[in-house]
């Protein structure tokens, strides 16, 4: 058994078996201290982001569209999207944004930062399209019913059958 901890005012231990496997959390009071509820929760907050960092270092890292439009390699449903913004000046069209909602839906299937990826590949000059824009840009795809709704602040959605049918009546235009 191991047992880690993390020192703050209170004292998080993190116990593990000899898999290595989480097996207990113990929040107590640091040096004779007390814990009210701001301080359990600060401890919270802290183990959340502790598990969250090592989860991420144990990740493969993911090529990122911005590496992969250099090699040339863009996903086809990505380059629709961008060809569909530009040939539209810009604007949130139809076209834009049911190619938005299937570009999105398969970067995020492919385990890829959906909307930074998004954003390296909408830029120009070299420079991504800023993050807020792109969100906007999904939002207004959820909105509009070209993409599913997903829960706040996370990442996720299908491109509905409203996205598919106005590619379709595109592409035979």
């Amino acid at each position: 058994m191991v047992i880690t901890d993390l020192v703050k005012p209170y004292r998080v231990q993190l116990v593990h078996d000899a898999d290595d496997r989480l097996v207990g959390v113990n929040i107590s009071a640091a040096e004779d201290g007390e814990l009210d509820h701001d301080m359990i929760r600060e401890a919270t907050r802290a183990l959340s982001d502790h598990m969250r960092r090592e989860r991420m270092q144990s990740l493969p890292r993911v090529t990122s569209i911005t590496t992969r439009v250099t090699r040339g390699d863009t996903p086809a449903s990505v380059r629709a999207a961008v060809e569909a913004h530009r040939a539209g000046d810009g604007l949130m069209t139809p076209a834009y944004l049911s190619r938005l909602a299937v570009a999105y839906e398969e970067l995020v299937g492919g385990g890829y930062n959906a909307a930074h990826q998004l954003a390296a590949a909408l830029g120009k000059d070299g420079e991504p399209m800023p993050l807020p824009t792109v969100r906007t840009h999904i939002k207004r795809a959820r909105d509009d019913g070209y993409l599913s709704p997903t829960t706040r602040g996370r990442e996720g959605g299908e491109a509905t059958e409203k996205a598919r049918t106005t590619i379709a009546d595109l592409d035979k235009h």
